[in-house]
């Protein structure tokens, strides 16, 4: 094994049992049982920047602050994170790796990043193709006309899918891209906005201890989905007695 973890790196270590043809995984239990202890601290190591690659770490950007800590991607107000330290409390989008964007999704952040690095001929265009309603693709920021069909979009550009109402005008701003709803698909409209944090009201709810939401904007899609299309039924009364 400690050969193995000089050759082929940490991840290697438990592909597969020492005897040739076999492909039996080895546990963490078993490989901590058997490694030679003179590279037990090797190995740690190693495993611990392997876990640190495939995690969700987030550093604070703030530039005379170092905090680091795991990211929830499906609490509220997510990609916002705000610095738990209270000699820092920076805000940041872990999306955009920028300072946190008040008012403008992130398809709206990069567009306008792009836009900025723009000539004035291409600026130009742009605002022809912002008159057909033209938008972003949010992969490749190639700009696409929509001549009807549901919100799903496919991109000719870099052959990705992309929901049309999260995307950003050809001009950045004149029509406003709604927030990507974190766990949502591609082809869905977004019903829980979580990039919208600033939308939440400064109280907080009943019992919980957590900040209310907007009803207006913190909906739930399918439960207006399915109480639109399926009404309760009644209760039975004495008139359905012979029923």
């Amino acid at each position: 094994m400690a050969a193995r973890l000089d050759t082929l790196g940490a991840r290697r270590v438990g592909s597969g049992c020492l005897q040739p043809g076999c492909s039996e995984e080895w546990p963490w239990e078993m490989i901590l049982k058997y490694f030679p202890p003179s590279k037990l601290e090797v190995f740690n190591l190693a495993s611990f920047e392997h876990w640190r690659a495939d995690t969700d770490l987030f550093t604070c950007l703030a530039p005379d602050c170092s905090f680091t800590g795991l990211l929830d991607p499906v609490a509220p107000g997510y990609p916002q994170v705000e610095c738990p330290l209270s000699s820092c409390r920076a805000r940041a989008c872990v999306i955009c790796l920028t300072p946190w964007h008040a008012n403008q999704t992130c398809a709206e952040v990069k567009a306008v990043a792009l836009t900025a690095q723009m000539s004035d001929s291409e600026k130009k265009t742009l605002a022809l193709m912002q008159i057909k309603d033209g938008k972003r693709c949010p992969n490749c920021q190639l700009v696409i006309e929509k001549d009807g069909g549901c919100p799903s979009m496919y991109c000719p550009g870099c052959k990705t899918y992309f929901n049309w109402d999260t995307a950003a005008s050809a001009v950045p701003g004149i029509r406003k891209a709604l927030p990507i709803a974190n766990g949502m698909g591609y082809w869905q409209t977004p019903g829980h906005v979580v990039c919208e944090v600033d939308s939440l009201e400064g109280k907080t709810a009943l019992g919980t201890g957590l900040p209310a939401m907007d009803p207006a904007i913190f909906h739930d899609p399918f439960y207006n989905m399915v109480e639109l299309q399926y009404p309760p039924m009644p209760l039975p009364d004495d008139e359905d007695a012979d029923l």
